[in-house]
């Protein structure tokens, strides 16, 4: 058998070429029953049923030709899982169902205790949906979804289409068990959301979510464990995005609301994934956090590949997905001549259809191939996440060129071809620019030297971590004046509230000549890895001190270290009496730009040896050093070069991102 990530398993591959090309929708219904088996007249008893209701039939036939492929667990399985549940909600109400370490190592404990001695042991069953099923059900779900759908004032005048993919549904996930989850929510909710005129859609999502607040995240614990229905997500209270999002799911389509996951099989610039759900109204996506969180509906603003969250930092995508129901096929898939082992397995998947441009703003990149072996039909553009290069889009290779549509920005790309599972590397890595350029690292070693200090390799997650620090500055008003006593000082620039790790640039409108510049500290702290004044010619101004003296800190940072251009170093300093700090420009400049740095906390382990890379044809070793508590010195340094520093010896979970040195930064994808 061929397993399609889970999502589609079909007898033969030539089954799938058949279910996937044939046009006819009666072909394709006789391709589902014969799958059906010895159930198929439960399927007939459905479709008879509907005989003199046209569209609930269409519904009833776009739910049995996309079946093929869904699943759930067997009885076995199911009643294994009981008397762990029940240890479980045990455990939990000892911690009020709260999440806390202790609670969380117990959770690990007695789940791989349970998993060692009953559930690894048992044979597991996948029971498909289209031989077990009974009409029943299912005309019960198409019921349910249509009264559901016409009493819905937001999605009534929907398309039928969109309703099927979105509304009607009985399933969202494979390996969970169909319930009556939706008949419950139904009867409970109805009459109270989304069906009386005057109200926000949005406010009403949020009252109905916060009935759910209890349902939280498991902060990756028992990550193992099977939810097996909707039920069991309510009773055990936890759970990881993609769990919660399939509950919201079925909560919100039992209401008509038109309901679905989006996902980012891997982040573009750190390391994991993640799922999250979107309501859709009048054709517009809604996306949101499918936990309770208290800005839920920023995913649209912070996934726009150009600004950053105030929490988490900057978020990089390549590409943006929605889970379906139905099944939509690339032409990968088609292709006769492909091996499905040299097909990556994310686009194996074909409940999924490609949703980045409701995100962002996409490119087609267009490349030319070098030395394109002869049986090579794709090629593929791969983004870096834990510690390896993963495909997120392909294109067909025409001559020696190839076109990968839809691919978002300010991202580091390599293409490739795949091969088995490999990943080889087809060219030179390259940053797609916020503008649509491409830049190529090809690493090459000029003339001048080129040194760099590390206090970190984690790239952007490293921002939650330090978000106290970026605190520190915010609101930092920046004063300009002719003499060291500020009588008649202008304002150049005021750092905003929210503060990136990256390299800010304030533009200074101000035809002053100016030599004294002012900082005044809300907070009473300088915390700055880097503050630059850059004159009107362009240039950055290098002769530049701080007027007050302070005292360098405990680990040998010294004030200095602001100004010297070096982003690497940095100073930190709390409890400023005066509440600012006067700084001498060494002579008169009119300023068009300031630039820094926020202070960045060293975050590497101690008594650690790190390895230095540079990507040329795969990772080459430039240099290799033990952390000793300072930030790391590495020298010969490559221009234009994708760099990597990262744990000689790797332990537990991969942190590490690629770097690139430009303009005297290190940015971090």
């Amino acid at each position: 058998m061929i397993k399609f990530s889970g999502y589609l398993i079909v007898t033969c591959w030539s089954g799938l070429l058949l279910f996937a090309t044939v046009s006819c929708a009666d072909n394709r219904l006789k391709e589902a029953l014969s799958y059906a088996k010895e159930n198929s007249h439960e399927w007939e008893k459905v479709l008879k049923h509907y005989e003199n209701e046209p569209l609930k039939k269409k519904a009833a036939q776009f739910l049995i030709t996309n079946m093929i492929g869904y699943w759930g667990p067997d009885s076995t399985e199911v009643f294994a899982c009981r008397k762990f549940t029940q240890e479980y909600d045990s455990l939990s109400r000892i911690y009020q169902y709260e999440t806390s370490v202790e609670w969380g190592e117990k959770v690990d404990s007695i789940w791989e205790k349970f998993g060692e001695k009953v559930y690894y042991g048992i044979n597991k069953e996948k029971i498909f949906d289209l031989q077990v099923l009974k009409a029943d059900f299912i005309i019960h779900e198409i019921d349910l979804a249509f009264r559901a759908w016409n009493n819905n004032i937001y999605t009534r005048e929907w398309s039928f289409d969109d309703f099927c993919e979105y509304i009607l549904p009985y399933r969202r996930k494979n390996g969970a068990l169909p319930d009556q989850k939706r008949a419950e929510f139904y009867q409970k909710y109805h009459e109270h959301f989304f069906s009386q005129p005057g109200k926000d859609f949005i406010d009403e999502a949020d009252s109905l979510l916060y009935k759910y607040n209890f349902l939280t995240h498991s902060c990756f614990y028992g990550t193992r464990i099977p939810i097996l229905a909707t039920s069991q997500m309510e009773y055990m209270r936890h759970g990881l995005c993609e769990d919660r999002c399939w509950f919201n799911i079925m909560l919100f389509s039992s209401l008509g609301m038109a309901a679905a996951m989006d996902f980012v099989p891997g982040w573009a610039n750190r390391n994991g994934s993640h799922s999250w759900n979107v309501l859709i109204v009048n054709g517009v996506s809604y996306p949101f956090e499918p936990f309770w969180d208290a800005d839920r509906w920023k995913y649209k603003r912070i996934y726009n590949n150009k600004t950053f969250d105030e929490a988490w930092g900057r978020f990089r995508l390549s590409k943006v997905f929605r889970r379906t129901y139905g099944a939509h096929m690339d032409a990968i898939l088609k292709d006769t001549q492909m091996d499905i082992e040299d097909i990556p397995e994310v686009f194996r998947d074909v409940r999924k259809k490609d949703v980045s441009h409701e995100y962002f703003d996409t490119v087609n990149v267009t490349l030319t191939l070098q030395n394109v072996p002869d049986d090579e039909r794709y090629a593929y553009l791969c983004t870096f996440n834990t510690g390896k290069w993963n495909p997120v889009q392909w294109a067909k290779i025409e001559g020696k060129t190839v076109v990968f549509k839809g691919m978002g920005r300010d991202v580091v790309y390599l293409p490739a071809y795949y091969r088995k599972g490999s990943v080889i590397g087809a060219g030179t890595p390259f940053l797609l620019q916020q503008d649509g350029t491409q830049k190529s690292l090809n690493a090459t070693w000029k003339n001048e030297k080129s040194s760099i200090l590390l206090r970190h390799n984690v790239g952007a997650t490293y921002h939650s971590g330090n978000v106290w620090n970026n605190r520190k500055v915010a609101g930092t008003v920046l004063l300009g004046d002719v003499t060291p006593y500020f009588t008649s000082a202008d304002t150049l620039c005021v750092f905003p509230q929210n503060i990136g790790i990256y390299r800010h640039c304030l533009s200074v409108n101000n035809k002053r000549k100016l030599r004294y510049v002012r900082m005044t500290l809300p907070y009473y702290s300088i915390a700055l890895n880097e503050l630059a004044f850059i004159a009107e010619s362009g240039k950055r101004i290098s002769d530049v001190h701080f007027i007050q003296k302070m005292d360098s800190t405990e680990n040998g940072e010294k004030p200095e270290y602001v100004l010297d251009n070096i982003s690497g170093t940095g100073y930190l300093k709390l409890g400023i009496e005066a509440g600012y700090i006067d700084i001498d420009l060494g002579d008169f400049y009119v300023l068009s730009e300031i630039r820094y740095i926020p202070y960045h906390q060293i975050l590497l382990d101690d008594g650690i040896a790190y390895e230095l890379l540079y990507w040329k044809d795969g990772w080459k070793l430039l240099d290799s050093a033990t952390f000793s508590g300072k930030p790391m010195a590495f020298d010969n340094i490559p221009q234009d070069a994708l760099l990597l520093l990262r744990p000689k010896k790797q332990k537990g979970r991969i942190s590490y991102r690629p770097f690139i040195c430009r303009d005297e930064e290190l940015r971090w994808y």
